[in-house]
This record gives structure tokens, C-alpha cells and sequence, in this order.
């Protein structure tokens, strides 16, 4: 339950955070970009759903290209928001005046992390939707397979992990 007593203090960004948002941006950016560079070029129809194995199992009109950069600009923004307002995040320990500063730092490059992968990950399907439209290939290269693998290892999953252990060394 939403504990209406929590501190509402300002956490200041640190160097790393400021990278990871900025980071975050230009991916976003190169995806509207790289989209808008190659617009004119691409055929009517252009990937929009792939297959776990990579391989393209959908097309849609090109202006449908636009959706998955737009869908996520507004999930980051929408996340970047909330970090501001770290109070309104659920924990699972008590927030006091003593271990707010601690677990609002924590939580919110959790959360700074994550929109950093959704990012990317945009980021990347949008480069292989752009380029196997051009190409007529039907699947992801090699390369966007390992580095998608390595967005959700390491962007995700790690940043989540060091939250829970954070949370565990402080009871």
C-alpha cells in the first residue's frame, strides 16, 4: 500500500545518470532518424513483427514504421516523469527519512537502466525493420541477435538484481 508519509526529496543525478539519459535519448533519436533518412526509399510494405527466431512473420504498410520509436518515446518520457517522483514507486521495506535518499537513488537508475534497454532495443528493431525492408532479406542479422541478448542481460536484468541485493543488505 501507498505509505502517503514517505519523504519527498529531490535525488540529484550523478555522472552515470546523466549518460544513461543521455544515451537513452540518441537512441531514440537515431531511431526516428534512420527512419526518416530512409523513408522515401523504402518498398510499400515493411517488416513489422518478427518471429523469437529473428525471421520476419509480418508486414504492414511503411507508415507503420513509426509506431514502435513513437510507443516507446512515450513509455521513456512517461518513465522519465516518474523518476521524479520517486515516492511514488512501490518498495518492499519501509521508506524513512534515514534510507530515502538510498533507496530513491537506487530505485530510479533502476528505472533509468531499464529505459535505457527499451531504448536500444527500439533502437535496434528499428535499424533491422529499415534494413530488411531495403535488403528484402526476412531475417535479424547475427549481430542485432547477440546484441539484443546483451541489452536484456545486462541493461535489464543485471540493474534489477543489484536493486534486490541493495534491498537485502539493508534489513
Amino acid at each position: 500500500m501507498f505509505d502517503m508519509q514517505r519523504p519527498k526529496i529531490k535525488v540529484s543525478r550523478d555522472t552515470t545518470d546523466k549518460v544513461i539519459e543521455t544515451l537513452t535519448v540518441l537512441s531514440l533519436v537515431f531511431s526516428f532518424g534512420f527512419i526518416g533518412f530512409h523513408y522515401s526509399e523504402l518498398p510499400d510494405l515493411v517488416p513489422a513483427h518478427f518471429g523469437l527466431d529473428g525471421k520476419v512473420n509480418r508486414y504492414d504498410e511503411k507508415s507503420m514504421i513509426w509506431f514502435l520509436p513513437l510507443l516507446l518515446s512515450v513509455i521513456c518520457f512517461g518513465i522519465y516523469i516518474l523518476n521524479k517522483q520517486p515516492y511514488l514507486y512501490n518498495y518492499a521495506i519501509k521508506i524513512t527519512s534515514e534510507n530515502a535518499e538510498k533507496q530513491y537513488r537506487s530505485s530510479t537508475k533502476m528505472m533509468r537502466y531499464i529505459n535505457l534497454s527499451l531504448a536500444l532495443i527500439c533502437a535496434v528493431i528499428t535499424y533491422e525493420m529499415v534494413t530488411i525492408a531495403l535488403s528484402n532479406s526476412t531475417n535479424f542479422s547475427p549481430f542485432s541477435n547477440y546484441f539484443l541478448i546483451l541489452i536484456l542481460a545486462f541493461l535489464t536484468i543485471t540493474p534489477i538484481v543489484l536493486v534486490i541485493k541493495n534491498l537485502f543488505q539493508q534489513q
